[in-house]
């Protein structure tokens, strides 16, 4: 249960960094 939630955050954060990255390629 605790390794799930972990890595949900775990996606969470990658995702949203790649998120960021492409908006700011798209705003560069």
């Amino acid at each position: 249960q605790v390794s799930l939630i972990l890595l949900v955050i775990l996606v969470t954060v990658i995702v949203s960094e790649w998120v960021s990255a492409k908006v700011r390629h798209a705003i560069i």
